[in-house]
């Protein structure tokens, strides 16, 4: 499968084009017209939605007898990564692999909650601190209550998210939480963790999704709940 759709990649557009939409190329422009016919993608028989980076829905389309399709969704069902060089105007494809290994970064500092509730967000520069077990954190997140959640933007960057989750200390309560976390509105991992439960570290895959939602729910209305130093690849 793989082989195959590296194949496919050669041919496919980089983002996202509609009819009578202006093309570059060469360094010039160039009106066309091209036509929908409610094509679909699948993959292992499973029906593939194809986005763009920030999560809309990219209907694929024909110019010339040549199906279209965005790079960066059918290169992520190849298995393979895709960065772009602005100054260059050039596309990199990588097996992931084979491809340059990429770093752990700290997501609050590049990707913090763009909406949340009932959640405080802690990051290495506003000098404050959170604790887990008497350990302490300067990044990461404070879900609070019995019902929290938080919203990323995360453009189809990451994939994979590590860190250490815990009850908060000093706070009235302990609690028991479910912790669900959802990429692109599918459900990706649930932590269940007792109010006695000591610190643990955790990684989940991203999926190279577009967003990420995580719900808190505990049994506690004065309690929290902590993710901290959140890392993300």
């Amino acid at each position: 499968m793989k082989e195959r759709l590296q194949g496919v990649i050669v041919g496919l557009l980089i983002g996202t084009l509609s009819a009578g939409t202006v093309v570059y190329a060469k360094g010039g422009i160039e009106n066309i017209q091209v036509s929908y016919d409610n094509i679909k993608v699948y993959k292992d028989n499973v029906k593939y939605d194809l986005k763009d980076a920030s999560g809309k829905t990219i209907e694929p389309f024909v110019y010339n007898g040549t199906t279209y399709l965005p790079l960066r969704s059918v290169a992520s069902l190849a298995g393979m990564d895709v960065t772009w060089d602005n100054a260059t105007k050039s596309v990199y494809l990588w097996d992931e692999v084979s491809g340059p290994e990429k770093e752990a970064v700290d997501m609050m500092e590049v990707c913090p909650p763009t909406v949340s509730d009932d959640c405080t967000v802690y990051t290495k520069n506003d000098g404050e601190s959170f604790a887990m077990s008497e350990n302490y954190y300067i990044s990461g997140l404070q879900f609070w209550g019995d019902s929290a959640f938080a919203e990323f933007d995360l453009n189809g960057k990451y994939s994979e998210m590590t860190f250490t989750i815990g009850n908060g200390e000093h706070v009235f309560a302990s609690a028991n939480w479910i912790i669900i976390f959802t990429v692109d509105g599918k459900e990706v991992e649930e932590i269940r963790l007792s109010k006695d439960e000591e610190p643990k570290n955790v990684t989940i895959s991203l999926n190279k999704g577009s967003k990420l939602r995580i719900d808190c729910n505990g049994n506690e209305n004065f309690s929290s709940c902590c993710l901290g130093n959140i890392m993300i690849k």
